[in-house]
């Protein structure tokens, strides 16, 4: 039979992020505290386990249900953040700079691991987008190749709904998890999505002008190359560099061109 010691340690390195020394350490710390202490703890934890449920919404870990999150009406519940796990809410909660509503896919996609799309909160996430108040989904997956393939997945598959579908912006180093990103590198990552919008939109709107105004002087520069050959019967030679010209400043090349001929 197993040291009772060591099976401690072995239940302990089950534990996401435990490795086999802080394992030990831990065990070694736990059986070292008095016997009091290990019953607080021991009764925490069973309270926390019977208390905490999946709220019927989105699926987030709460002692509520709808959680506090769904229940808030000042919450902006046009909005939906894409999440893999309830600690992915507290990580993204904690920037300050999200006031929308929450899924929870209680997973990512992973052939290899047998993980698909019946595994994971998907269909419950289509059948809350038929609710016309959604507008948008924002897929905060993680920057894995499992988080990579579910935003992809998502993604192709919301587009015919005709819901905006956006993807956080990496703020997070790729392979890692949200959860243990701090605060303000998932705030800087919604403020960045926010700010690339807007200069997306400048850079558009000072080409459309740009583009408008070449093209409000060359219809200038050749109706004055026109009046001048047709009407006043004076040559103007429309080169390449007059042409460049005459996109640039208007019709100003074309008239001192003309001009200096009638001269």
């Amino acid at each position: 039979m197993a040291n009772p010691l060591e099976r401690l340690v072995e239940e302990l390195r089950r534990l996401p992020g435990i490795g086999a020394k802080l394992a030990r350490r831990l065990a070694y710390h736990l059986v070292e505290l008095p016997a009091d202490e290990v019953a607080t703890l021991i009764d925490t934890i069973e309270q926390a386990k019977a208390a905490t449920k999946r709220c019927s919404v989105c699926f987030n870990l709460s002692a509520q249900d709808p959680c506090e999150f769904c229940a808030n009406e000042m919450r902006d519940h046009s909005t939906i953040c894409v999440v893999e796990t309830s600690r992915d809410v507290v990580a993204i909660e904690r920037s300050g700079d999200y006031k929308g509503v929450y899924h929870v896919l209680e997973g990512a996609l992973s052939p290899l691991e047998g993980i698909g799309v019946e595994d994971i909160r998907i269909k419950e996430l289509l059948n809350r987008l038929r609710d016309e108040t959604v507008k948008e989904v924002i897929l905060a997956t993680d920057p894995d190749p499992e988080g990579e393939a579910t935003a992809l997945y998502l993604a192709r598959l919301l587009k015919p709904i005709g819901i905006k579908v956006t993807r956080i912006a990496r703020g997070v180093p790729v392979g890692g998890d949200i959860e243990y990103a701090d605060e303000l590198t998932i705030g800087g990552a919604v403020v960045t999505a926010a700010v690339a919008v807007v200069v997306i939109y400048m850079i558009f709107k000072v080409a459309f002008y740009t583009i408008k105004r070449v093209a409000i002087h060359l219809i200038l520069g050749y109706a004055a190359y026109y009046i001048s050959v047709n009407f006043l019967h004076i040559p103007v030679d429309m080169t390449v560099l007059m042409w460049f010209l005459t996109a640039v400043l208007g019709p100003i090349p074309v008239i001192v061109v003309a001009l200096m001929h009638g001269m």
